[in-house]
């Protein structure tokens, strides 16, 4: 990630330094290290505005939520994750394969904030995503949260079945 930054630095090449930046930010965010990877992440934001490409915006967005969430908490994160789906609906959104991962993030933190509806119908989307487009390495997630949610909502043989469908489907 470092090399990149200074490739990019030296080129002046935003597409390196959004890379660059991108890849630190996940360091500090392996590490638990919250503040300096939404740091990272928001400078690596500078670079993809430069480009352009709007297909780069959805992925960091979904980033710079998850990051709120571990800083401020579930509701800061859904005001993010909101200003995602509202963009989503103004241009090309990014596709299933980013979409299904948002999606169960979306989910994760409805069900954490007890808003289980709202959570059950973003792992409906996120599993119909996933069964349409046969990305099977996703399922076992979308599984294993779809039982959470059962769980808690009381529903332990729900939960036991779909905690057996990610186990088969892993």
């Amino acid at each position: 990630a470092l090399n990149l930054l200074e490739k990019g630095e030296a080129q002046k090449n935003p597409y390196c330094m959004m890379r660059a930046y991108s890849a630190i930010s996940h360091f500090y965010l392996r590490l638990g290290e919250y503040d300096k990877a939404l740091d990272n992440c928001l400078k690596g934001l500078d670079y993809i505005l430069q480009l352009k490409e709007v297909r780069f915006i959805f992925p960091k967005i979904d980033e710079i939520a998850r990051m709120t969430h571990k800083l401020q908490g579930g509701k800061e994160a859904l005001d993010i994750y909101d200003f995602y789906l509202e963009l989503e609906k103004s241009i090309e959104g990014p596709g299933s394969y980013i979409q299904s991962v948002v999606y169960m993030n979306i989910a994760d933190i409805y069900m954490e904030e007890s808003e289980f509806e709202k959570a059950k119908d973003f792992l409906t989307k996120a599993h119909d995503l996933i069964m349409d487009n046969n990305y099977r390495f996703r399922e076992p997630r979308v599984h294993l949260l779809i039982a959470d949610l059962h769980l808690k909502q009381g529903d332990s043989l729900s939960a036991e079945a779909d905690y057996y469908k990610a186990y088969e489907t892993a």
